[in-house]
């Protein structure tokens, strides 16, 4: 939701409900696109490139590659993955009074467009489209490849990884006696959502069988982003956000330890609602999902569709019309159909997005 006072729409120049109404659209498909991708986020069929076993062992050369393509199609096609536009289905027909096309049957592949100029640079690819689509190497386009069409997004998440966190033992709270507490943290995209940093799991504070006991936590001094604190019993497997007065004061996350200001001392006093952080990966290595996705591997619910709202008049609440207010919400749902049809490759990248300063609009 947008807001504008009758001031601010008075004194500027250009026509501020006009630009509300575009950037609120563009809000909506950028919603649609990040929630879709949360959803993607949880198939479990997982391939590291490089041949690694983990996104902690990932690097900055595991880059996306034909080999990875490959890999990718290979394990899709083998499960019997149906494509789009293919002949795996059980009532394919071809007319008899026509010549036979043969489609171009293929999966979908969605990526962030960092790793994309990756498989651009990569040499059998652009040898290949230097004697067949040299437009493509002018326009900065993958097109198809290796049974794959590629479409490049950048609401692709990424992971980020960074430092060790620290936790210090306090008297006050209710932790869990006689245990050992591993705290985690993440920092958060303001825009997004998406918690793009990922901190390595702290060392664990033992927790005595007669302490009345709590942890404190520093978040970074970045301002950009907005953190989450998470804890557990374990360290290979850390399953809660922690809880404390510092989160939010309303709403589903009412006293957890989320969307926590910079460069403040935390109290966690408990585990929290369950919930898994992100995988950190390796300290300064960005790790990027590509998401290749088979026909009938998730779906979209719409139980309503989108709706606007442009709101310019006096009514009893403002009877003065000193606001003018631009909004939108849709009913919808995205759900995973079936595991074995959707795969994710995740990679490091040569690149990075060196734009760093300005904002969006």
């Amino acid at each position: 939701m947008i807001e504008i006072t009758d001031v601010g729409e008075l004194t500027i120049k250009h026509d501020l409900f006009k630009q509300a109404i575009k950037l609120t659209a563009m809000q909506l498909a950028e919603t649609f696109e990040r929630n879709t991708f949360n959803t993607l986020m949880s198939g479990t069929n997982v391939i590291y490139a490089g041949g690694k076993a983990a996104r902690a062992s990932l690097t900055a050369t595991d880059v996306m590659s034909v080999t990875e393509i490959n890999k990718a199609f290979g394990s899709l096609f083998t499960t019997g993955v149906p494509m789009f536009d293919g002949t795996m289905e059980e009532d394919t027909k071809i007319s008899a009074d026509r010549p036979v096309q043969t489609p171009k049957e293929h999966y979908v592949s969605i990526m962030h467009p960092l790793p994309m100029q990756d498989l651009l640079a990569n040499s059998t690819i652009v040898t290949a489209f230097s004697y067949s689509q040299v437009e493509r190497l002018y326009t900065n386009e993958l097109g198809e490849w290796g049974g794959s069409r590629f479409t490049r997004s950048n609401m692709v998440p990424s992971f980020t990884g960074q430092g060790t966190v620290t936790a210090t033992l306090l008297a006050g709270g209710t932790l869990p006696t006689g245990t050992t507490i591993f705290p985690a943290m993440t920092g958060v995209n303001k825009i997004t959502g998406y918690e793009e940093l990922v901190y390595q799991v702290g060392a664990g504070v033992s927790i005595a069988t007669a302490t009345s006991a709590a942890l404190t936590v520093v978040t970074p001094t970045d301002t950009t982003r907005v953190y989450n604190i998470y804890l557990g019993t374990s360290a290979a497997a850390i399953a809660n956000l922690g809880k404390s007065a510092q989160g939010p004061s309303s709403g589903g996350m009412a006293g957890m330890a989320v969307q926590l200001p910079a460069a403040t001392t935390i109290t966690l006093t408990a585990l929290g609602t369950a919930q898994t952080p992100p995988s950190p990966p390796a300290s300064g290595v960005t790790v990027y999902p590509t998401f290749w996705i088979g026909k009938g591997s998730y779906t979209i619910v719409n139980l309503d569709n989108a709706k606007f709202f442009y709101l310019r008049d006096a009514d009893k609440s403002d009877p003065q019309n000193q606001l003018r207010i631009v909004s939108w919400k849709v009913f919808y749902g995205t759900l995973i159909n079936n595991q074995a049809f959707l795969l994710r490759t995740e990679s490091g990248t040569a690149y990075t997005n060196a734009i760093t300063n300005g904002t969006l609009n």
